[in-house]
């Protein structure tokens, strides 16, 4: 005890330690309902001791005395609760030493204004054959949106609710999120152009009792619900934001408009080809795909997305693919390009393509013996293996027209049919193809596909080795 005390200046008549250590990194603020989240990281100093965490509400404060302390010791997270929302509050943290010397540097400091957290959802009547569900949560009694046609508008109850209302459009230069639409560098002919799907919360219930399905997705942070996987994909990093390819994939493997999609392609190739790219590039994966069918669901509360939205070029007199970019004189985000329904192509919050023109590989899933296994992180993406896998707990069902899901016990975001038997206006009204064997995804649609395309269209069915012209590729970049 006595070496310990003469060790930090405490006895003896030696002068006390003055220098502090150093600050926390990475200081952070989740806003919740009446409570603000805080998470940092402390040094790695033998003289660190702890850190004390002071609030105020009329600016930062200026010392480890001024304003509330709400945060004294060596954790890295707190949660301060009973908070006022709408109101800001301004934290400052100081990490100190055994001798209480306060580590003062500005950059330990955060605002925070919490807020009620909205929920919307839909409930789904699986012993219902109609495609529609019920809207539920705070989107209960919501209008049907409605897509444009050609140039024509378009509306949405969603358009000014987060997450939706954060989907758009970037560039991409040098491996670095860029121009958004409407700047006058913007341009989805000169450089790469994906589509920024935001940060969210969601919950999949299964009511096996009552035969029903709920979906919901949240604003914030709520009981019950966790970041969707697409956004926290067990690498260590909660992306605020992840980028999806607004087109079919082109040569070169880019996403730009005006090109023919690149097909005759496996999905092996396609996921080397776009990892080349070099930085955060990835081929679309099934969590960001998963990320993308939910949003639909609950904004328009129906399976059937090509009577919603439109049949997209799909017309079973289609010969081949066509370009992209047919819809990119359109100026609402979702809706079908002008034309004959079947033969234009469509998009979903500036999303092209999504079940027409050609289906995209998915990565991340690998099915053996129709048994899914799952994987979250792309550094571990691979063909015909359960390695880096895990198991979704379910096998899906043998080929036909969509009846029913079962929820993984393992992956409760994760759509997997399990019963067929439905048809092109009921239930989901996309076709599920299966195989035995190891098999590997494709999602959408292809250009001759008619009714069986659409969101949903879940093709399980196509071994690794196999390149067709029917599917090609989307881009993925993770930041």
């Amino acid at each position: 005890m006595l070496n310990d005390l003469i060790l930090h200046g405490l006895a003896g008549g030696k002068s006390k330690d003055k220098t502090p250590p150093p600050p926390i990194t990475n200081f952070s603020a989740e806003e919740q309902d009446s409570a603000v989240k805080l998470t940092w990281v402390n040094p790695v100093d033998t003289d660190f001791a702890g850190v004390r965490i002071m609030r105020k509400t009329d600016g930062y404060p200026t010392g480890p005395s001024d304003g509330t302390l709400i945060y004294s010791g060596g954790a890295n997270t707190y949660t301060d609760t009973g908070l006022i929302n709408g109101t800001t509050y301004y934290y400052r943290a100081f990490t100190f030493d055994f001798d209480r010397n306060f580590n003062t540097d500005p950059s330990q400091q955060v605002t925070a204004k919490p807020r009620v957290v909205n929920i919307y959802g839909v409930e789904w009547n699986y012993a219902n054959q109609s495609t529609a569900l019920t809207r539920i949560a705070a989107s209960a009694g919501f209008p049907d949106p409605v897509p444009a046609v050609g140039g024509g508008a378009g509306s949405s109850p969603f358009d000014a609710l987060y997450p939706w209302s954060e989907i758009d459009e970037f560039n991409v230069i040098n491996n670095a999120i860029s121009h958004r639409r409407g700047s006058s560098s913007f341009s989805r002919t000169s450089y790469d152009t994906v589509v920024r799907i935001p940060k969210f919360w969601y919950k999949i219930e299964q009511d096996t009792a009552n035969s029903k399905m709920r979906f919901y997705i949240a604003d914030n942070e709520a009981p019950g619900f966790a970041v969707h996987p697409a956004f926290d994909r067990g690498d260590g990093v909660v992306r605020d934001y992840i980028y999806i390819g607004k087109y079919n994939t082109g040569a070169g493997y880019v996403s730009k408009s005006g090109l023919a999609p690149l097909v005759n392609i496996k999905r092996a190739d396609a996921r080397a080809g776009s990892a080349n790219k070099g930085g955060p590039w990835w081929q679309y994966d099934y969590a960001a795909w998963c990320a993308v069918w939910l949003l639909y669901l609950v904004e328009f509360a129906d399976w059937d997305s090509q009577a919603k939205i439109g049949k997209g070029y799909t017309d079973s007199s289609n010969s081949a693919a066509i370009n992209t970019g047919g819809t990119d004189s359109m100026t609402y985000h979702t809706g079908r390009a002008a034309g004959t329904d079947g033969k234009t192509a469509v998009q979903y919050r500036w999303m092209e393509n999504l079940w027409d023109n050609v289906r995209d590989w998915v990565d991340g899933i690998n099915f053996n013996e129709r048994r899914a296994y799952i994987c979250l992180n792309p550094a571990n993406f691979a063909d015909d293996t359960s390695t880096n896998y895990t198991s979704a707990g379910v096998t899906i069902c043998e080929s036909g027209w969509i009846k029913g899901l079962t929820l993984s016990p393992t992956f409760p975001f994760a759509f997997l049919p399990t019963l067929n038997g439905g048809s092109e206006t009921t239930y989901i009204p996309d076709y599920v193809y299966s195989a035995t064997g190891w098999r590997v995804l494709s999602v959408g649609g292809s250009w001759s596909d008619a009714g069986n395309a659409g969101l949903f269209y879940f093709d399980a069915y196509i071994a690794s080795s196999s390149a067709l012209s029917s599917i090609g590729a989307r881009l993925l970049f993770l930041p």
